[in-house]
């Protein structure tokens, strides 16, 4: 039998300068990129620290008080101006409904705050697992978003449970004005027909 070839296969020229360039782009990946995956990742992790979220329920609860006392004041002066003194029982219903309603908003708009806190927490872990695979990330939520949302949220909330709180007053008004209006009319009627 006849003498084998070498085993080894030997690069060629272009093979080499291929290698030589692939070798350059890790390196250049491993100095400038990995760093920056490396700060992403850390502020991913804190992503789900107590401050944001402590930061979030801060401005949930600044927006709905922002949002409810013009809300509230402006009730307030409507009572005034159907003549409904402020020491009544009505008048301080109104007062405590609506800090009732406050409360629940900022309860509201905090959970919900957090939540979507936690959602971009939980969406950036994805990413991270995402781009450990090779694969396209999304986009999250930033801050500012999140607090943007909260916001028109708390005031919503504020306009629309004045504006049921205003709507209920005026139709118990009309009715107890309405059934005024027939008792009076009852009692006149009554009179004439007894007295001629």
């Amino acid at each position: 039998m006849g003498k084998g070839s070498d085993p080894k296969i030997k690069d060629t020229a272009a093979q080499k300068a291929l290698a030589d360039v692939s070798r350059q782009q890790w390196q250049m990946y491993q100095r400038d990129f990995i760093p920056v995956e490396n700060r992403w990742m850390d502020r991913v992790g804190e992503l789900n620290d107590d401050r944001y979220h402590q930061k979030i329920a801060d401005g949930a609860n600044v927006a709905a008080q922002t949002a409810f006392n013009p809300a509230m004041q402006q009730a307030v002066n409507a009572q005034a101006a159907r003549g409904i003194k402020p020491g009544s029982g009505r008048f301080q219903a109104l007062g405590n409904n609506g800090y009732t309603e406050m409360a629940k908003t900022i309860s509201d708009t905090v959970n919900s705050g957090q939540v979507a806190q936690q959602q971009k927490y939980f969406d950036s872990i994805g990413n991270i697992a995402a781009i450990g695979l090779g694969q396209q990330t999304k986009s999250t939520q930033g801050f500012g978003d999140i607090a943007s949302q909260q916001s028109q949220y708390a005031q919503n909330a504020a306009r629309n449970s004045m504006s049921n709180r205003l709507g209920k007053q005026q139709a118990i008004g009309a009715g107890a004005g309405i059934m005024g209006e027939a008792y009076y009319n009852h009692n006149a009627n009554q009179s004439e027909e007894q007295g001629g």
